[in-house]
């Protein structure tokens, strides 16, 4: 890997919330995440510390993203009270990619949320 990633971060927002913040820092193995809704802030950042398969195993899922062919903005210009949500992407010569979006997403953006299911799923348990 010539230009590995080292750290890949997810924000996502909607008109009726919840608000969520993800990070994933590739080098420390660490995954940070937070989420706010209107009913509550959860008070707790969830950190998650990943063994090196899994990290090895979301490499490979992020580079199938290829993120550096990803648009700037993506819209839908159609729905006004959805989703809004932001993409960093990190390497280690410190490219930083940015994407982002409206109502609107690249191919395979699923992908970008079942990465962050793990802290996700320790909100829902609170």
């Amino acid at each position: 890997m010539r230009n590995p990633l080292v750290k890949f971060e997810f924000a996502s927002h909607g008109y009726f919330g919840p608000h969520e913040v993800y990070s994933l820092d590739l080098e420390t193995s660490l995954m940070i995440g937070r989420m706010v809704t209107d009913e509550f802030i959860h008070r707790e950042v969830v950190r998650l510390q990943l063994d090196a398969d899994t990290i090895r195993r979301v490499r490979n899922r992020l580079a199938r993203l290829q993120l550096p062919k990803w648009a700037d903005y993506y819209i839908n210009e159609s729905i006004i009270d959805g989703e809004q949500w932001s993409v960093t992407a990190t390497y280690a010569d410190g490219t930083v990619i940015e994407s982002g979006g409206s109502n609107d997403y690249p191919l395979r953006f699923g992908t970008v949320r079942n990465l962050f299911k793990p802290v996700r799923q320790q909100f829902l348990k609170d």
